[in-house]
């Protein structure tokens, strides 16, 4: 007597087959900080990823709502860190990208904004963009 159906073993790997995709999207999208971040970006990370990310992704590679922060545009040389801590706390107009002005930071201590901009300083270099 079978307990399956003719189909069964084929529907059965199918459906792990969409559970290990699902799994695997889930893992891509961890806010897992990088492997080798000094504890001294921690306070900068966490408040990136909590304000900054749902605009500029959260590895600093833009979405559809904001503009990529691993980009030339944003080295030093071009956006200081001052530029960046003065449009978390007072907003910038648009002037690189089409993504609209960039509203303030509601409600961001004055040290998380800086901790966001020293976190996206030391990603940066990390990554080799600078």
């Amino acid at each position: 007597m079978r307990l399956f159906p003719k189909h069964a073993k084929f529907i059965l790997t199918v459906i792990l087959a969409v559970l290990a995709t699902v799994t695997v999207g889930q893992a891509q999208e961890s806010s897992a900080p990088p492997t080798n971040m000094p504890f001294r970006y921690g306070l900068g990370y966490e408040q990136y990823l909590e304000h900054c990310s749902a605009c500029h992704g959260q590895s600093l590679d833009g979405t559809d709502k904001g503009p990529p922060l691993m980009h030339a545009y944003y080295m030093p040389s071009h956006h200081s860190d001052t530029a960046f801590y003065r449009a978390i706390r007072r907003g910038t107009q648009q002037h690189h990208w089409g993504f609209g002005d960039m509203a303030p930071v509601a409600g961001i201590a004055e040290n998380e904004a800086r901790g966001i901009v020293e976190f996206i300083r030391w990603y940066q270099r990390e990554s080799g963009l600078f």
